[in-house]
C-alpha cells in the first residue's frame, strides 16, 4: 500500500473522471462545473473545467498570439491555475494522450492547427494523406484546477463534487448544457447502482 492509499484505502483513482459540482457550490466561482481530471497522484489532482466558456476578451487575446481559426465556443478557461494551452478531441491521428476512451489530448502548435484545419486521417493512399472533414467534437482549454488529494477527498465525501465516469458525449457536450446533462448522469448512475435499473435512454415525460 503506497502513501496514497494508506490516505485513502477505499478512494478511487480519478483519472479521466468528471468532477460535477454539486448544488452546495452555487454562489461559487465553481458554481455548475465540470472538470475533466487529468492527473490524479500523491503531488496532487490537476484538472480542466470544461464549460467554461472564454470571455470576448480572453478570446481575442489568444487569437492574437495563436493564429488559430477555431470553432465558436470551442475556447473554455480550464481553471485559475497556469497550464499549457490543451486540446480535448476524439482524433486519435494526432493525440498525444488518451485520457480516457474517446477523448484524447493534444498540447503541441502542430496538433492545435491540424485540428481546427482539417486533421489528417489514418489512411495513407496514392502517395499523400488523406485529410477528414474538420472534427467538431473538440475543446482548446487555458489553465488548470488543482487540489491537494486529501483536500479533494474531502470535498467530494462532504457532496461537493459529484465523479461520474467522463464520458465522451459529456465532456464534448455544449457547455451551456454540459451541468445539467452531468448530473442526469449521476442521478442515473445512482439509481443503477441502488436498484439495478438502467435509466439510460429513459424519458421521463412518457412516466
Amino acid at each position: 500500500m503506497n502513501r496514497f492509499e494508506s490516505y485513502f484505502p477505499h478512494s478511487q483513482n480519478l483519472m479521466g473522471k468528471l468532477l460535477v459540482a454539486s448544488p452546495a457550490l452555487n454562489q461559487t466561482p465553481m458554481s455548475e462545473a465540470v472538470v475533466l481530471v487529468l492527473q490524479d497522484s500523491e503531488n496532487g489532482i490537476f484538472g480542466a473545467r470544461l464549460n467554461a466558456v472564454a470571455s470576448s476578451q480572453q478570446v481575442t487575446a489568444f487569437e492574437k498570439l495563436s493564429h488559430l481559426c477555431y470553432q465558436r465556443d470551442s475556447l473554455v478557461i480550464g481553471g485559475p491555475l497556469a497550464g499549457p494551452v490543451m486540446a480535448f478531441h476524439q482524433n486519435q491521428s494526432i493525440a498525444e494522450i488518451e485520457i480516457r476512451d474517446g477523448v484524447f489530448m493534444s498540447c503541441s502548435q502542430d496538433a492545435l492547427q491540424l485540428l481546427v484545419d482539417g486533421e489528417i486521417d489514418e489512411t495513407f493512399r496514392n502517395g499523400r494523406y488523406q485529410y477528414a472533414a474538420p472534427e467538431l467534437n473538440y475543446r482548446i482549454v487555458l489553465g488548470v484546477a488543482g487540489w491537494q488529494s486529501r483536500q479533494l477527498h474531502r470535498e467530494i465525501e462532504a457532496g461537493l463534487w459529484l465523479p461520474i465516469e467522463g464520458a465522451a458525449d459529456i465532456v464534448f457536450a455544449p457547455p451551456e448544457t454540459m451541468w445539467f446533462t452531468a448530473i442526469q448522469q449521476f442521478g442515473d448512475d445512482m439509481l443503477h447502482q441502488v436498484t439495478g435499473y438502467n435509466p439510460s435512454g429513459f424519458d421521463c415525460e412518457l412516466n
